[in-house]
């Protein structure tokens, strides 16, 4: 069945943060993070087969971007030439999925119970679409890079990556390999569509985020930075810094490319659902890493965002908010308005 979108209101937020799906996408986060704490990238990280497949086939995606070059006519917003691109991968995005992932990886069958392998294909290549920004707006934000972590979560459910465990020791982590392999060659990607096609950030104002695009990237490059004694705080919006440390440290690669860009966006109202990552509600009231493959031993936790209701201001007869009473932790505060002027 085709992936479809669950998320229409902000009361429907409740039931996301409670849902399988967001159990599994916030798991492999953690994951991540846990496996390239104070970890640099470098050019001979071992990987796996499906973890080279993957960086073949953004490779791919890549090159392809020539064959669609920009029109070269003022346009307000974006190049339109992103469209046929997008169309092109679109089209395209099963048939690619199946022949340089799952059959490279010797995946031909489902192993998901109740879910033929034509449909996890068409729900793995739906995540990988919309990955990479939107046709109609050409833009891009941090619900593609959701959908793109959506894939990654879809392939582990699927046979392609596998997390380390008993059944596979001694073979390459495909967590390091996504943190440390995949996600550049990732960035890669999307900045070059960013920049080539004047791509807008999504969204106007935005919300919670640290630049135009990313998001994920901060989170997995702090933990690559842990234990680092040589950068502290002060160090991360430096220039010289960033532009000597961005091809190693995701965190940097992303303050880099902040001088080329900035923003905010919304994120999660355009997540897509299928019969992978589901709507269901999760068993338990936080994330537990051993409920997602091969998570076994690890011990990070975290709670689900807590959804804070809005609150009604009285206003008077013209409509201004009426000042009131607030109680805080340290007493009674009186709010009053300031007066006009100071005598």
């Amino acid at each position: 069945m085709p992936l479809e979108k669950r998320i229409n209101n902000p009361q429907d937020v409740r039931a996301w943060t409670v849902s399988k799906a967001y159990h599994d996408v916030m798991n492999l986060i953690q994951l991540v993070s846990k496996y390239i704490t104070s970890r640099p990238i470098k050019p001979d990280i071992p990987t796996s087969t499906a973890v080279s497949c993957i960086c073949e086939l953004l490779s791919h995606m890549n090159k392809k971007i020539d064959s669609f070059p920009c029109e070269e006519q003022p346009q307000r917003f974006g190049n339109k030439s992103y469209r046929l691109w997008f169309q092109w991968m679109s089209e395209n995005a099963k048939e690619l999925c199946r022949s340089m992932l799952f059959e490279k990886c010797g995946i031909t069958t489902s192993v998901v119970e109740g879910v033929s392998f034509e449909e996890i294909l068409e729900e793995v290549a739906g995540y990988f679409t919309e990955s990479f920004g939107n046709s109609t707006r050409i833009d891009y934000g941090t619900g593609h890079e959701l959908a793109f972590i959506a894939f990654l979560a879809c392939l582990f459910k699927s046979g392609v990556l596998h997390a380390p465990g008993p059944g596979n020791s001694g073979a390459p982590n495909d967590y390091v390999g996504i943190g440390l392999v995949i996600t550049p060659s990732y960035l890669q990607l999307v900045r070059r569509l960013q920049i080539y096609y004047r791509m807008e950030p999504a969204g106007s104002h935005g919300v919670w985020c640290l630049d135009d695009f990313q998001f994920v990237p901060f989170i997995w490059g702090s933990s690559q930075l842990i234990g680092h004694g040589q950068y502290g705080p002060s160090s991360i919006p430096e220039r010289h810094t960033a532009e000597e440390e961005k091809d190693r440290y995701l965190l940097f690669s992303c303050i880099d490319y902040i001088y080329q860009v900035l923003g905010k966006f919304p994120v999660v109202q355009h997540f897509l659902f299928g019969q992978l990552l589901t709507m269901d509600r999760t068993s338990g009231p936080s994330l537990s890493l051993g409920d997602f493959p091969g998570a076994a031993g690890a011990t990070t936790r975290m709670a689900p965002p807590s959804i804070i209701p809005s609150r009604s201001v009285p206003t008077g007869p013209t409509g201004k908010p009426v000042p009131n009473e607030s109680e805080t932790s340290s007493g009674n505060v009186k709010l009053t308005t300031p007066p006009e002027h100071a005598s």
